[in-house]
């Protein structure tokens, strides 16, 4: 009886075995691809991890993926290059080589060197445009220019005729009214423009003049010598941007200053290359 009982265990077992190994080796011949010394094991981070023992399905099938460190590499390489060419996009429009008049306008500030009409936003040149494409019907050249925000009308002067233009799609259109001339009471050649931080519209002269100008009457309401008005400003303006804080930049012939309404002084001068990075 203890040999039937001996007899049964042990052939128990053997079968186990066998079965065992049989099923070992159907598995390893489905997939070969786990013979290959190399293969790439991809194993799911967010999965906890198998127990001792446990059943661990390991695709063999799958495409490599790039680790995580070569693909910021790669991230970090394409945003130079981006910067790269963006930098050397902006370097690619060539600098003014003079301001004749410098005006905010609608959309971005405005500087005009003799036919050609640079476009600035944030100090920095974002194109070019000839002047008789830009403005088209207006003057040969530019002496002076403002913007009449109110209006939303850029005044162009050239020696002593007016041009006021109204922004119109990618170009200005000129109001019916303009060209005028301007009144007697004005007895300078203006070589600027510009609104001042209490918005008053003012022509400006390198001889020291100034007169107070409303384009649409075409009138000067004031006149006087710059000095005795307008502390601080540098020789040659020919332009200033739009005042913030009290403050605004001054543009002349070839530099760019900062001045301070409340300490009545420009500083910082840098010149046109310098302050646009161009």
């Amino acid at each position: 009886m203890r040999f039937l009982i001996f007899f049964s265990l042990f052939y128990i077992t053997h079968t186990r075995s066998v079965l065992t190994n049989e099923l070992y080796r159907t598995k390893r011949n489905a997939s070969p691809a786990a013979d290959k010394l190399g293969s790439e094991i991809t194993i799911s981070l967010n999965q906890p991890a198998p127990a001792l023992g446990d059943e661990v399905s390991i695709p063999f099938n799958e495409h490599k993926t790039v680790p995580t460190t070569t693909s910021r590499s790669v991230s970090v390489h394409t945003d130079t290059t981006r910067r790269t060419f963006a930098s050397a996009a902006q370097k690619s429009i060539h600098c003014p080589s003079r301001v004749d008049a410098f005006s905010p306008g609608p959309t971005s500030d405005l500087l005009f060197d003799k036919q050609t009409v640079y476009e600035i936003k944030n100090n920095r040149i974002i194109g070019k445009r000839i002047l008789r494409d830009h403005f088209p019907q207006g003057p040969s050249a530019v002496s002076a220019a403002v913007y009449d925000e109110e209006n939303e009308l850029i005044v162009l002067l050239h020696e002593r005729q007016v041009y006021a233009f109204k922004k119109s799609g990618n170009a200005f259109e000129l109001l019916s009214s303009y060209p005028k001339t301007l009144p007697q009471s004005v007895n300078f050649l203006p070589t600027s423009a510009l609104k001042w931080h209490d918005k008053h519209q003012i022509l400006l002269s390198d001889n020291g003049d100034f007169a107070l100008y409303d384009e649409y009457w075409n009138k000067s309401l004031m006149s006087g010598t710059t000095l005795s008005y307008f502390e601080g400003l540098p020789d040659g303006v020919r332009g200033v941007s739009s005042w913030k804080n009290g403050r605004a930049f001054i543009y002349t012939v070839n530099s760019v200053h900062e001045y301070d309404q409340f300490s009545k002084g420009s500083t910082n001068e840098k010149s046109l290359s310098e302050f646009l990075e161009c």
